[in-house]
């Protein structure tokens, strides 16, 4: 099992933009083979931070959805557009 934590961090006046972005991810990424979480939480003390809560059954399902139609088309959305400040992956263990 893979575990990982995303972020993105929106700018104040792309909040909007972002939204759709990422929530536009939400269900084919579901819907993926190998995709055993998926979720998407806004923090409420940091304006514009997105957090994905991802497990993945494996790191082939996992290269298999960087590769995937949704998030291909959201890469080039946040390269044509000046929407966010940064956006990092970070692997994360289970511990209890």
């Amino acid at each position: 099992m893979i575990h990982l934590v995303a972020e993105i961090k929106a700018y104040p006046n792309n909040i909007e933009q972002v939204t759709a972005l990422l929530t536009g991810l939400l269900e084919p990424t579901r819907e993926e083979e190998g995709c055993c979480q998926y979720e998407l939480f806004l923090d409420e003390q940091i304006e514009g931070l997105f957090m994905f809560q991802e497990i993945w059954a494996s790191q082939e399902a996992l290269e298999k959805h960087l590769q995937s139609p949704h998030i291909v088309h959201f890469i080039s959305a946040l390269e044509e557009n000046d929407w966010v400040e940064y956006s990092h992956i970070r692997p994360i263990k289970f511990v209890g």
